[in-house]
């Protein structure tokens, strides 16, 4: 998961689809971010050979038969050394020992058992899959995940400082550039003005007859021109 890349402009910002899966547990189901809390000793169980630990077990349970077998050989021995306390110490250890590791070999017996129903749980091959193999790659996934959370954070803190200094940038933007912008609004204002004012007058004049217009351009000459006007007259 963690070399599965995320699609590209997700609403999550993900880099890989484990970073998606962090984010998304963040989000929906926080209650499993810290899964390997259930699992104190899952990083022992995967440094632990369990054909190892299943051999251990059978070689003692296999040791005390042979010392059970060699007492009863030697008690058919009719003359013993007067000092030879092997049949009784050793009894007395058989006696002892032998409920102890009759309950350790059913315990791994039923281990064994439990473990290859473990793996056909998850969908593994109990006869080509270790256990200890299939614990550390659990253990694995869970570094890989921790580590892609660490990211997320990361990069949340640093989308957030960014949006940050763009807010301060545009609190702090110079009085200058806010009056020209102003004063290019402004600008802009009147100049629709003049061009709402000349077509109202240019709608007027179109609404008047060609006489009236020149009546209006004759009474509104300029008085010079009425005085050349009668001058000519009295000539």
């Amino acid at each position: 998961m963690g070399d599965t890349k995320a699609a590209e402009n997700n609403t999550k910002g993900a880099a890989t689809l484990l970073h998606y899966l962090a984010v998304t547990l963040e989000e929906n189901q926080k209650e499993l971010i810290n899964f390997m809390d259930e699992l104190p000793h899952l990083e022992s169980a995967a440094r632990v050979s369990v054909v190892t630990v299943m051999a251990s077990v059978n070689n003692l349970a296999t040791g005390v038969s042979h010392i059970r077998e060699e007492i009863h050989a030697l008690k058919k021995i009719k003359k013993l050394q007067n000092n030879d306390r092997f049949v009784e110490v050793m009894g007395e250890f058989v006696e002892f020992i032998e409920p102890t590791v009759t309950k350790i070999r059913d315990l791994a017996k039923k281990l064994d058992n439990e473990l290859k129903q473990l793996l056909v749980y998850y969908g593994e091959d109990p006869s080509s899959t270790k256990p200890e193999d299939f614990f550390k790659l659990i253990v694995s996934f869970a570094s890989y995940f921790a580590k892609a959370r660490m990211e997320n954070e990361e990069l949340r803190k640093k989308a957030e400082k960014e949006r940050e200094r763009e807010r301060n940038r545009l609190v702090n933007r110079r009085p200058s550039d806010t009056s020209s912008v102003s004063s290019s609004i402004a600008g802009k204002g009147d100049f629709d003005d003049a061009i709402r004012e000349l077509r109202s007058g240019l709608r007027r004049g179109r609404g008047r007859p060609v006489s009236k217009v020149f009546m209006d351009v004759q009474v509104e000459e300029s008085p010079n021109s009425l005085a050349s006007s009668n001058l000519t007259e009295n000539f």
